[in-house]
């Protein structure tokens, strides 16, 4: 995405825009999982499940997820990313247990999934 090489701030809110946009219809449909932002939205790991489940649905089972096991949720999207798609673990389950999440961090690493599948399923 161009946020990630570009230092324009219009060019910036495009990208930032366009990658909220995917994120949300790449979840659309899956319970507990409702996309406004880059911060509180993926803190208890459903979005990502929600993510990687819409395109390989085969390596994550979704519905035995629960929303208030964010640390195992989240350590199972960053572990299967890495070891199924090939997207490396830039972020830890410690990184979502502070109260102010790192946006640009977390819009990096969408970026890795946006990069490999940028055509939602409908």
């Amino acid at each position: 995405l161009n946020f990630e090489i570009s230092h324009d701030p219009e060019s910036q809110a495009s990208a930032k825009a366009n990658l909220i946009d995917w994120a949300k219809r790449a979840t659309r449909g899956y319970k507990g999982v409702d996309v406004r932002n880059f911060t509180t939205s993926f803190k208890n790991g459903m979005a990502f499940n929600a993510i990687i489940h819409r395109f390989r649905p085969d390596i994550i089972d979704f519905d035995k997820l629960q929303p208030d096991n964010a640390e195992e949720n989240l350590e199972q999207a960053f572990s299967v990313a890495e070891e199924e798609l090939g997207i490396p673990r830039l972020l830890d389950v410690e990184d979502f247990l502070i109260d102010e999440l790192d946006e640009k961090s977390i819009m990096t690493y969408l970026s890795a999934f946006n990069r490999m599948y940028s055509k939602v399923p409908t």
